[in-house]
């Protein structure tokens, strides 16, 4: 008789961070001790020390870097695969920033993101943990976006825009070869890539395609109604700034477990 089956192991399940007390805590209360530290601790406990903030920044970080989950200071480089340019370049292919159907842009300290440039979300999620990023891959203006602005990263072209919903592609075994190859070559050069800043403070704006969402935004406290389509949002973190973009882009009345 064949032996029985092990017991299945627990299916693991990703906890919550978000929900601990510690977090809530963290996450309410740091940004003024920081602010009081040096009047009402430093002479008993000491100076102010920077790896406190970078620890604290890490904690907060778990559970919401989306598209970057994951990611810390073990890794050695970041690869963007499949990336488009911002929703506000009219040229692109599917261009958008994060959600065609939501957003008419995103600006970030005054500035229009894209989801691979310099000074976005992806970017700079990598960067607080000192992760350069080093190619990305798309059509020609998601790639030149990406060039403009850090100057030195691989760029692996696929295909080139002809409107926005058509594009002249490479057959996959040619696109699958070149990403391949550039990837090679980022590696190669990892000395000549320097990680993102996340220095603050943070400016988010967001203008929805509806003026509803950024109406409804605007009851927030700490939210400005910037025009009849846009909320200005202010942090002194990116994780905050990432925070609330995660909220902004899914919370819905009927949400149900």
């Amino acid at each position: 008789m064949a032996d029985a089956a092990p017991a299945a192991r627990g299916v693991y399940k990703p906890r919550c961070p978000q929900a601990s007390p510690l977090f809530r805590l963290v996450s309410d209360h740091l940004h003024r001790l920081q602010t009081v530290y040096d009047e009402r601790f430093a002479r008993e406990y000491g100076p102010w020390r920077s790896v406190v903030a970078q620890v604290v920044d890490k904690f907060l970080a778990c559970g919401v870097l989306e598209m970057m989950e994951g990611i810390d200071s073990t890794f050695s480089a970041a690869i963007f695969i499949g990336y488009h340019s911002t929703t506000t370049n009219p040229q692109g292919v599917r261009a958008h920033t994060i959600s065609s159907a939501t957003f008419a842009a995103v600006k970030l300290n005054g500035q229009p993101i894209a989801e691979s440039a310099i000074n976005a979300i992806n970017a700079i999620n990598a960067g607080q943990f000192g992760v350069p990023v080093v190619k990305i891959s798309g059509d020609e203006q998601a790639v030149g976006e990406m060039q403009k602005l850090t100057g030195n990263v691989e760029g692996a072209v696929v295909k080139r825009s002809i409107t926005f919903h058509a594009a002249a592609v490479m057959i996959p075994e040619a696109s699958q070869a070149l990403i391949r190859a550039r990837a090679k070559t980022a590696i190669a050069r990892l000395k000549d890539f320097k990680p993102i800043p996340a220095r603050g403070p943070f400016q988010l704006e967001l203008t929805y395609k509806s003026n509803t969402p950024a109406e409804m935004l605007a009851y927030l406290p700490g939210i400005e109604r910037v025009d009849a389509h846009t909320a200005r949002f202010r942090a002194p973190s990116f994780i905050d700034v990432t925070r609330f973009l995660e909220f902004s882009i899914s919370y819905r009345a009927g949400l149900t477990p």
